[in-house]
């Protein structure tokens, strides 16, 4: 080994370059502990820890620690790469960027570095890219960063990488999902916002922003249907079919959304391909650590009650996203109208809902909300109040050759439900997990819910939000009111008994459920079918 510093690394490059990645790593260490021994340290420390400190912090007894050679250990990270020993060459490239390294020559050796493969640590992983976005930022790299944050449970740190990568490149579209879940986990719906319309101009792809219900709960009705308006021009089945508004979670569910395909598969008549992605779905789910919506408890029964296409006595709805959706008109004279959720649905896709309709003959209206105020205030694609709603509502009724009406509601689209079917003379009106008083039991820490009843309560008055004083103005006969809630839970339980006692209200408490989603099970015992029988 030389003595010389220059001549060493003059030689160590040498080695390197014949290939013989061991020998010149030999020579490296040699060289370092020389330089150690030369700067009077009594025994180096380990360059282990990416983030230690290489001196000038010492205790006042303790040795100084050698300075770091920027030089010799770019030459290190050559030799370990040679090696394939990945974590010892990030290591190194680590403790050169630190010590004033080319930014140039440590990222080209990165670039090898995951060229040969081969997983990072990531914490050590995450550190190293942290840097170097700092010294030389670049969208491919960040996104590497956001993807580990995410993985590492980390998506406020996600999120600020995801901000770096949209100030370098405006159109990536994941980016976007992951800025927008960090803003909401950090409480900044605005921002959120933000992100979402950001998206809507730049990015090429549809992010799947997660949990778009409650985010929007708190913006003015015009500001929601303007964003609900832009999302929809863009990406149509955003807000419909497989959107993944549910969990606040930057990542697609796999297990949902194979769940989704076993639906789909069973209206298609392929009720054993969809048993075995019920299967799969339940085996990814577990393999995740995951669990699957309540309605995939009763995935089979729900697959082997829904009609394929030759048990289907017309064709199948499409679904574009709309407010409004309608069917062909009914055979029979029976039309169900359905009044969605927060999340746009009725638990199922609307093919699904419709092709138990179709089975029957009976046509179909399913309805949106996209101004999130529980369809109070009507429909905007029908009108711009509730009472053109409902006019409205009743020339497409009669279109569709209406001689018995059901009107079915599920959770939050339950609550107006109730009251639409007292208005248009249903012969019975279904309330799944009724909301049945805004504010009353809708109670506790979730910041969202709170929103939105502040929302509500800015929209309309007192009288309004409460069915114990909204059914008594209705004038006309007391249609019934069927109201099914999960016995064995509080909220549900608590809305239901509320309206105890009022004229035509029945209480149906599904004994053993503990679930807010009752539609499947409803699918499932095959009675939504029933309902809709002529």
């Amino acid at each position: 080994m030389p003595s010389d510093r220059t001549d060493a690394l003059t030689e160590i490059r040498r080695i390197l370059e014949a290939g013989e990645a061991g020998e010149a790593l030999r020579l490296i260490e040699a060289r370092a502990e020389a330089d150690a021994g030369a700067s009077g340290a009594a025994g180096a420390e380990s360059a282990g820890d990416a983030e230690a400190e290489t001196g000038g912090n010492a205790a006042p007894e303790a040795p100084a620690a050698p300075p770091v050679d920027p030089e010799l250990e770019i030459l290190r990270a050559r030799a370990e790469i040679a090696l394939a020993e990945p974590d010892a060459a990030l290591r190194s490239l680590t403790l050169a960027g630190a010590a004033g390294a080319e930014v140039a020559e440590v990222r080209a050796l990165y670039a090898d570095l995951r060229a040969g493969g081969g997983l990072l640590e990531a914490d050590a992983h995450a550190r190293f890219l942290t840097w170097l976005m700092e010294v030389a930022p670049e969208a491919d790299l960040g996104m590497q960063l956001v993807r580990i944050q995410v993985s590492r449970g980390r998506p406020g740190k996600a999120g600020e990488a995801a901000r770096i990568v949209l100030s370098l490149d405006p159109s990536r579209s994941v980016a976007y999902r992951y800025a927008y879940v960090a803003a909401l986990r950090a409480d900044q719906p605005e921002e959120a916002i933000e992100f979402i319309r950001g998206a809507i101009d730049n990015a090429p792809e549809d992010p799947r922003f997660p949990n778009l219900r409650s985010t929007m709960m708190g913006l003015e009705p015009a500001q929601a249907r303007d964003l609900m308006a832009g999302l929809n021009a863009r990406w149509p089945d955003s807000l419909s079919a497989g959107s993944k508004t549910g969990d606040l979670d930057a990542e697609d569910s796999g297990p949902a959304l194979i769940a989704r395909r076993a639906y789909l598969a069973a209206i298609e008549g392929e009720t054993e391909e969809a048993l075995a992605l019920a299967v799969e779905a339940r085996d990814e789910a577990e393999a995740r650590g995951q669990a699957l919506a309540a309605r995939e408890e009763v995935m089979e029964d729900v697959i082997r009650a829904l009609p394929g296409p030759a048990a289907r006595r017309r064709p199948l709805l499409q679904d574009r996203g709309a407010e409004v959706t309608m069917s062909g008109p009914s055979l029979t004279g029976v039309t169900l109208l359905g009044l969605t959720n927060l999340a746009h649905r009725m638990n199922f896709d609307h093919e699904i809902i419709d092709a138990v309709a179709a089975a029957t003959g009976a046509a179909t209206i399913l309805l949106r909300d996209y101004t999130y105020r529980l369809f109070i205030g009507g429909v905007a694609e029908l009108g711009p109040d509730r009472a053109s709603t409902i006019a409205a509502l009743r020339e497409k009724l009669a279109e569709l050759k209406t001689e018995r009406l059901i009107v079915v509601g599920t959770s939050a689209g339950a609550y107006s439900a109730v009251s639409y079917g007292r208005e248009l003379g249903a012969a019975e009106t279904h309330g799944l997990g009724t909301p049945t008083s805004i504010g009353r039991f809708l109670t506790g820490g979730d910041t969202r819910v709170k929103a939105l009843i502040r929302k509500l309560s800015r929209s309309f008055p007192p009288e309004d939000l409460d069915l114990r004083e909204v059914l008594p103005r209705i004038g006309g006969p007391a249609t019934p009111i069927h109201l099914w809630f999960a016995a064995n839970r509080a909220t549900d339980r608590d809305h239901a008994r509320d309206l105890a006692g009022l004229p035509g209200v029945e209480l149906h408490p599904l004994e053993g459920q503990s679930e807010h989603q009752l539609l499947p099970r409803v699918i499932a015992d095959g009675r939504l079918r029933d309902w809709l029988e002529p």
